[in-house]
C-alpha cells in the first residue's frame, strides 16, 4: 500500500508543501449498488442440509470468480465521494477540505456493530405529489420521494462527525488555487469477505422515513444499501494532477479537539511530573543534608572533624599527623591534603592544638581493658575498646552513654552513671586534660565543638 506524508520547506518567511504521493493514472473506481445487487442475487443463504464448510467454499468461489474481486478477496477498492467542498482563508494560510454524506451511529449500523455510513451514490424516484394539511390547518403540496443510498458501512475511529468530514492544513496560495479547482475525494477500503462467507452478513439494509414539515414539504423514504468494509482510508487529491493532499486512516483519525486536549494533557502531566521530580529532589537535598549534618556530627564527636579555614577555603576535615612541618588533614571523602602551618590564623592554630591533644587522649581510649558497670549487686564486666561517647540519637533521657566495641565484635551502650568508681576516674582523668583545654577555647571564642 502506498504511503504518504506531509513535508514542510520553509524558505522567504513562507511555508510550501509538498506532496510526497499520486495516485496510479488509472483508479478503478467501484459500484457499490453493482456489488450490492451481485451479493443480492447470486449468492444464496445457506441451506439447511448444506454443512457450513461447503457453504463457505462455495462463496469464497463465487466471489473469487466475480468481476469484483477477479481472485482476490483482500483486493482494494475505490469509490468517487461526489459531496465535496474546498475553502481557504489566506491570512491564516490554511485551507479547509469539507466533505459530505457521512452518517454516524444510524441504527442500521450500529446493529451490526460499525459506526460509521458513507453514501457514494443515490437513486432518487419521485413518485409524485400530494395536499398535506399541517396541525394548523396549513396547506401545502408535498413531494413525495423514495430515496436509494448507496454506501461503505466501517467501524471508524469515534472523533469522526456526523455528515460533515473536515480536514484542515497548511498550504500556499497557489495550491489553494489548484485544491479550488480540482478538488476530489475517494473512499479506500477492503470489503469485508469474512462476513459474507457465513451468509448475507456483508449486506448492510436500513430504512428511514421523514416526514413533511411546512419548511420542508418532502415524505421521504430513505433505504440504506451498501457492503461492510475494512481497513476505511479517505484520500484527498487533485482530479487532474492526481496529486493527494492526504491520506486519512478512519479508524485512527482524531479530531483537532482532541489533538490539541492531548496536547494540553501531555503538557500538564509533564509539567506534573517535573513538579514531582523537583519534589523528590527537594526531598532528597533536604534528606541529604540532614544525613549529612547527622554523619558530621557523629564524624565531630568520634573523630574531632571540624571546619578549618584554609586559603584555599573552608573544608570539614580531622587532623590526622605533622609531616615535613606540614599539617596533614583527612577530609570526609578520604582524601589528605597537607597545609602549612603559617596559613592558619590564631583560632585554627588553637584548633589545631586542641586535635593534636583529642587524637592523643583517643589513642589511650582505644586501648582495650575490662569495663566494670551495673547498678547495686548486679555488676557485668565486658572486656572492649572505647568508640565513643554521647547520648542515644532519639532518646528522651539526656544521660551520657559509653559507646564500646566488644572484644566479640558486638557494640554495646553503657550509662557512664553506672560504671564502677574506678572505670568512671579512669575515664574522667582520661579526657580531663583535653575536656579542660576544650572548655578553655569553647570560652574564648565563643563556640561550641562537640555535642556532649
Amino acid at each position: 500500500m502506498l504511503r504518504w506524508e506531509w513535508s514542510f520547506w520553509v524558505f522567504f518567511g513562507g511555508i510550501s508543501l509538498v506532496l510526497a504521493e499520486q495516485l496510479p493514472d488509472k483508479t478503478p473506481l467501484l459500484n457499490v449498488r453493482e456489488v450490492y445487487e451481485f451479493v443480492e442475487e447470486q449468492i444464496p443463504e445457506k441451506g439447511e442440509f448444506e454443512k457450513t464448510v461447503d457453504y463457505t467454499n462455495n462463496v469464497r468461489n463465487q466471489l473469487q470468480n466475480s468481476s469484483f474481486f477477479q481472485g482476490n478477496l483482500d483486493k482494494d477498492f475505490y469509490c468517487q465521494l461526489d459531496d465535496t467542498k474546498f475553502s481557504y482563508d489566506a491570512d491564516q494560510g490554511e485551507g479547509t477540505f469539507t466533505v459530505g454524506n457521512l452518517y454516524k451511529n444510524p441504527d442500521y449500523v450500529s446493529k451490526k456493530n460499525l459506526s460509521h455510513f458513507w453514501e457514494v451514490e443515490n437513486d432518487l424516484e419521485d413518485h409524485g405529489t400530494y395536499q398535506g394539511v399541517s396541525g394548523l390547518g396549513v396547506e401545502r403540496s408535498v413531494t413525495k420521494i423514495r430515496a436509494f443510498r448507496y454506501g461503505v458501512a466501517f467501524a471508524g475511529s469515534p472523533d469522526l462527525p456526523s455528515y460533515q468530514f473536515q480536514w484542515k492544513c497548511e498550504m500556499s496560495t497557489e495550491q489553494a488555487r489548484q485544491a479550488k479547482a480540482n478538488f476530489g475525494a475517494l473512499l479506500h477500503f477492503q470489503i469485508d469477505t469474512e462476513t459474507l462467507l457465513h451468509g448475507k452478513l456483508v449486506l448492510m439494509k436500513g430504512f428511514d422515513y421523514h416526514k413533511p414539515t411546512i419548511n420542508a414539504p418532502y415524505d421521504t423514504s430513505d433505504y440504506y444499501r451498501g457492503v461492510q468494509a475494512k481497513k476505511p482510508i479517505l484520500i484527498l487529491y487533485n482530479r487532474k494532477t492526481r496529486e493527494i493532499f492526504a491520506r486519512i486512516d478512519l479508524t485512527t483519525y482524531e479530531s483537532s479537539w482532541r489533538k490539541e486536549y492531548q496536547k494540553e494533557l501531555a503538557e500538564k502531566k509533564l509539567k506534573e511530573e517535573q513538579a514531582r521530580q523537583a519534589r523528590e529532589q527537594e526531598q532528597k537535598a533536604r534528606e541529604e543534608a540532614m544525613n549529612q549534618k547527622k554523619r558530621r556530627a557523629i564524624l565531630q564527636t568520634d573523630e574531632f572533624f571540624q571546619e578549618w579555614e584554609l586559603p584555599e577555603g573552608k573544608i570539614f576535615a580531622k587532623y590526622v599527623k605533622m609531616k615535613n612541618q606540614n599539617v596533614v588533614f583527612q577530609k570526609e571523602d578520604g582524601t589528605e591534603i597537607e597545609v602549612s602551618p603559617d596559613s592558619l590564623n590564631g583560632q585554627q592554630k588553637d584548633l589545631l592544638k586542641l586535635a593534636k591533644n583529642f587524637k592523643k587522649t583517643k589513642r589511650i581510649l582505644v586501648k582495650e581493658r575490662l569495663w566494670t558497670y551495673g547498678y547495686g549487686n548486679t555488676k557485668s564486666k565486658t572486656r572492649g575498646t572505647f568508640v565513643r561517647s554521647g547520648k542515644i540519637p532519639g532518646a528522651y533521657s539526656k544521660e551520657l552513654y559509653l559507646f564500646i566495641q566488644r572484644a566479640d565484635g558486638k557494640p554495646e551502650a553503657i550509662p557512664v552513671s553506672s560504671l564502677s568508681k574506678g572505670d568512671q576516674k579512669w575515664f574522667v582523668n582520661t579526657l580531663k586534660d583535653f575536656n579542660e583545654e576544650k572548655k578553655a577555647y569553647e570560652k574564648k571564642y565563643n563556640t561550641r565543638l562537640l555535642n556532649n
